[in-house]
């Protein structure tokens, strides 16, 4: 009896370390789901930038990785005023990159985007067919600091590549087959990893600039006046708002703490306005102080306080205003 005891002991421990040491795996028939933790042991990290993201084993940045991941940085500070004839067609504009930074905070997704948060970061994702390369193409865009970051991916796609206009027909399929995820267990794959990938992004605060952190300075009628980005450095008001809002809403709050600007405010436009920025400026109160019709206006005014998100959307026009002053501020 007790020699049968010892063996059903041993059998029972041989299978219990059996069960405890066999790896997990994904029942048959049953795609498994990538962890982070096990799978994305690599890692590529921007220092300058301050971003870094997580990717597994095949894949990576350079030309002999299985899956490439490709990066590209457009840094607001370089980017023209205007694309000039010269220029990219997907070249961005400073006033385009002002508006995609807005659209990203507020949730403003283009056809077939997707927005996912990556450690509390925003992220607009979109798969589409690439015409030129014949391939399926994952990307990602987000925003560290003000320089937009573009990751992707591509893939190539059954039957590719299709010449445009001619294969119409064939593009206009796969582009709604990926929208609705009819796709491939390749290209699904695909898809998935890079949505993994993408939530892995952490943004480093460090690359905040010394505007969002410098103490304002008080001036002779003791109002605080608070840094400004260079990039506004000719609107010597609205550019301590339109910086503190770069820096995130904290900052803005110690301008504005119950969500009003109240001073008043002029600006001067560098000419007629922009459907854009008259929409912008009438938005937020402003009226025209020129004596002209508003669609000839370069000069507007606003002598009532208002809601800071108002002011804000004159942010994205900021390139098309000549310069600001404050109006009773002492």
């Amino acid at each position: 009896m007790r020699t049968t005891l010892i063996i059903l002991g041993v059998v029972a421990l041989v299978l219990a370390v059996f069960f405890v040491a066999r790896p997990k795996q994904a029942p048959v028939g049953e795609e498994r789901k990538y962890e982070v933790s096990d799978v994305f042991t690599q890692k590529y990290t921007d220092p300058k930038l301050g971003f870094s993201f997580k990717y597994p084993a095949g894949w990576g940045t350079s030309d002999s990785s299985q899956n490439q991941l490709s990066i590209l940085v457009t840094e607001f500070g370089k980017a023209p005023e205007t694309l000039g004839p010269n220029d990219l067609a997907t070249g961005f504009t400073k006033t385009d990159l002002d508006k995609l930074q807005s659209d990203l905070k507020n949730g403003r997704l283009g056809t077939g985007e997707k927005m996912v948060t990556a450690n509390g970061n925003p992220v607009f994702i979109s798969s589409e067919y690439d015409v030129p390369s014949g391939q399926f193409l994952a990307e990602a865009k987000f925003f560290a600091g003000k320089d937009l970051v573009e990751i992707w991916t591509t893939l190539p796609v059954s039957g590719a590549p299709f010449s445009w206009p001619s294969d119409r027909a064939q593009v206009d399929a796969v582009q709604k087959q990926l929208q609705a995820g009819e796709v491939g267990p390749d290209v699904k794959k695909v898809q998935d990893t890079f949505e993994s990938i993408v939530k892995t992004i952490t943004l480093s605060e460090t690359i905040l600039s010394a505007e969002c952190t410098a103490q304002p300075t008080i001036l002779e009628n003791g109002r605080k006046s608070y840094p400004i980005d260079e990039q506004y450095e000719h609107l010597p008001w609205l550019g301590q708002l339109f910086t503190a809002d770069d820096c995130g809403a904290e900052r803005v709050e110690l301008i504005a703490p119950d969500g009003y600007y109240a001073r008043g405010s002029k600006v001067w436009a560098k000419g007629a306005p922009s459907v854009g920025l008259r929409e912008a400026l009438t938005s937020a109160g402003y009226h025209c102080d020129a004596g002209v019709s508003d669609e000839l206006c370069s000069v507007w005014r606003i002598d009532t306080p208002a809601l800071v998100s108002k002011f804000l959307k004159l942010k994205t026009f900021s390139t098309e205003i000549e310069s600001d002053d404050c109006i009773n501020c002492g």
